[in-house]
This record gives structure tokens, C-alpha cells and sequence, in this order.
């Protein structure tokens, strides 16, 4: 079940994207929303990536294909509305609180903030378009100045199963 419709911005810091409701929901959905934009996230990460490694002539890209991850919970979780409304425009953002290299990453467990807005559509539409070769709509600066009413915000872990090093020697 994919309720994402598109990734608007993206860069090592965070992630915005949007999505619209096709008819009320518990704001309980919130949490789903945040899980699969900092999924979207980690999979951007690990991409880009083996973008790096393959200019600088690196051949083991299989040592960071990207990686099933899964949400094991939420520490903090606030809901400012007891529901969305239908055909609402919503915004998230998610940006990692701890780091996606080193020992809390070999670890496997990942701490995000999230947070997500309703927006209107014409203040997306105000916005000037990206200048990055992205190939993303918006640059994440731009984003982060569109007014919206606060939805949800939280704190979610991520598991992200350690990468194993692949042994080719026979």
C-alpha cells in the first residue's frame, strides 16, 4: 500500500513529500505516512550512494543495495487533529536524528523526526521549482518555507538490517 504520491525534495539532511487523502482518516495514519517517507529516505540515501561509488570507479555496489527497512515504533507521537479531512494536501518531512553511517547505523536502529502539515495546493504552486539536477520539484530550503497547519509531528525508530559484507572469493 503505497500512499506516497511524490517526493518533493530530498537531500543528506531530509526528506519532504506529499500526499492527498482521498477521504477522511484517523490521524492515526500519520505514523504510516512518516514510516514510508523515511523509507523513501533511506532508499534515496543508498542510491545516491552507489551514484558516488560508481563516478569514483567502485565495481562492489552490491555492498550498499539498498536495504529492506522496517518501523519498529514511535517514542513520541502527537496529533494535533483527531483526523484528516478528505481531499487534503499533506506535507511531510522526515530527517534522520541519528546517524545512517557508523555505529548506531551498524546497529540497525535509526531515530527520525517527522513531521506533517495540510497544506494548500496553491502555496505549492507558488513555489519556484528546483535549479538542482536533482531532478526533484523543489529544493528542500524552499519547503520548509510553506505555511501549513501542523497534523502530526513524532519521533519514529527505524530498523535497517546491518549490511553484510559480501564475500566473492569463491
Amino acid at each position: 500500500m503505497l500512499l506516497l504520491d511524490q517526493i518533493l525534495a530530498a537531500d543528506d539532511n531530509s526528506l519532504w513529500a506529499s500526499a492527498t487523502t482521498t477521504k477522511p482518516l484517523s490521524s492515526c495514519w500519520g505514523i504510516e505516512y512518516l514510516g514510508q517517507a523515511t523509507a523513501a529516505f533511506f532508499t534515496l540515501i543508498q542510491l545516491r550512494t552507489m551514484q558516488r561509488l560508481a563516478t569514483l570507479g567502485s565495481t562492489n555496489q552490491s555492498a550498499v543495495a539498498p536495504t529492506a527497512g522496517m518501523l519498529i515504533g514511535s517514542r513520541r507521537y502527537q496529533a494535533h487533529q483527531p483526523q484528516f479531512a478528505a481531499n487534503s494536501l499533506l506535507l511531510m518531512q522526515v530527517t534522520p536524528r541519528s546517524a545512517l553511517t557508523g555505529k548506531s547505523a551498524n546497529l540497525g536502529l535509526v531515530k527520525f523526526q517527522g513531521n506533517l502539515w495540510h497544506a494548500r495546493p496553491e502555496a505549492l504552486n507558488q513555489l519556484p521549482l528546483s535549479t538542482t539536477p536533482s531532478r526533484l520539484p523543489y529544493d528542500t530550503a524552499t519547503l520548509a518555507a510553506v505555511n501549513g497547519e501542523l497534523l502530526v509531528e513524532g519521533d519514529l525508530s527505524v530498523f535497517i538490517p546491518p549490511q553484510q559484507p559480501n564475500d566473492n572469493s569463491g
